[in-house]
């Protein structure tokens, strides 16, 4: 059960997976450029979100949240099971653009090209702003899951916030991989986790040596006002801890359910986020541990 095996490639800007992306996307482009690409694989008209600042004026990194439901529905894959392997051959069968698919990340990849509205095939866009000389294209990312849970636990931080969205998201995880609970059998001790694309898991597991082996997964809630609500009261949605600064000073308050476990959230907190390449928050980077 590591913290970053899924977070690491959700919470922070991954490579391309493709050689042939050369252009970032204009804002005015964004939606052309995402339906055309729908389209192209065959899943033209299924509802999607934009995951991330879609406000910028040129974005590289294009991410979109789709429903699982509405995918399985479109390749006609209500098993859960085949779910990856049909998704892999429809896009064989379907798609016109260059496609891989990442089952670990529960994510697909396309190439697509830069189209405007009219879908008129666009010269790429260097990052900053000038117009090249060959057809532009770009990657975009389909996170494949709970839809509505991934338009939040996905989002930008909330407005007015001095960090990103990442910072709130680590340490929602450290949360998790902090409080521990024990179960009626002293050889399994209970935690839940964050599930990026679905919602939040409750994980029964056993110690063996250093590793931890899950003996049970199984969904709690696939909401983020039920996560705010589950550590804070029922009294709270998301919008209380949509970024670092909001969760942090609610994890000082006495709102918090698991306050006793907050030196230890905070001490792994600080050696996650040198991982990512982050720096400690001001608000944190004189705490000492009680």
């Amino acid at each position: 059960m590591k913290l970053l095996t899924m977070i690491e490639s959700l919470l922070i800007e991954g490579g391309n997976a493709f050689d042939g992306v050369n252009s970032v996307v204009p804002s005015k482009h964004l939606s052309s450029t995402i339906e055309n690409a729908l389209s192209m694989s065959g899943l033209g008209g299924i509802r999607y979100s934009v995951i991330g600042n879609y406000k910028k004026p040129l974005l590289g990194d294009i991410d979109i949240a789709v429903s699982a439901v509405d995918v399985g529905k479109s390749i006609n894959s209500p098993n859960d099971a085949d779910f990856w392997s049909n998704l892999a051959s429809f896009f064989s069968k379907n798609s016109k653009q260059e496609f891989k698919i990442n089952k670990g990340l529960q994510q697909a990849h396309l190439l697509a090209p830069l189209v405007d509205k009219k879908g008129k095939h666009l010269d790429m866009v260097s990052s900053v702003g000038e117009v090249g000389n060959e057809s532009g294209y770009v990657q975009i990312d389909i996170m494949i899951g709970d839809l509505e849970f991934m338009e939040k636990s996905l989002s930008t931080s909330g407005d007015g916030s001095k960090y990103k969205a990442v910072y709130r998201n680590l340490l929602l995880a450290d949360i998790f991989s902090q409080v521990i609970f024990k179960t009626s059998d002293p050889e399994i001790r209970r935690k839940f986790q964050m599930n990026w694309k679905k919602g939040v898991e409750v994980v029964d597991f056993k110690t063996q040596g250093n590793k931890k082996k899950k003996v049970r997964v199984k969904m709690a809630f696939n909401s983020m006002d039920g996560l705010a609500g589950f550590l804070f009261g029922e009294e709270h949605t998301f919008d209380d801890i949509d970024s670092f600064e909001k969760l942090y000073g609610l994890m000082m308050s006495s709102s918090f359910m698991y306050r006793k476990f907050n030196d230890k959230i905070f001490d792994a907190y600080k050696k996650t986020l040198p991982r990512f390449g982050l720096d400690v928050p001001a608000e944190l980077a004189n705490k000492e541990s009680a």
